[in-house]
């Protein structure tokens, strides 16, 4: 199975930019709240906006 998007909600866009792009230098794709994408490889990490009050959680892992 081929994944070319993973979507992920959250309402830390700045967290997300700074660990995927910073820390890992994910090439951004796109930069506009309420969306947040990465290039991943081959797929696409996208973030998208979710409410202050919810607090998704996800363990995001790969097998290289």
């Amino acid at each position: 199975m081929k994944i070319t998007e993973v979507i992920i909600r959250t309402h830390r866009f700045d967290a997300m930019k700074a660990f995927y792009g910073s820390l890992l230098g994910l090439d951004i794709l796109e930069d506009q709240q309420p969306h947040l994408s990465f290039q991943a490889g081959e797929s696409i990490l996208s973030f998208r906006e979710s409410s202050p009050t919810e607090n998704p959680f996800y363990h995001v892992a790969s097998i290289i």
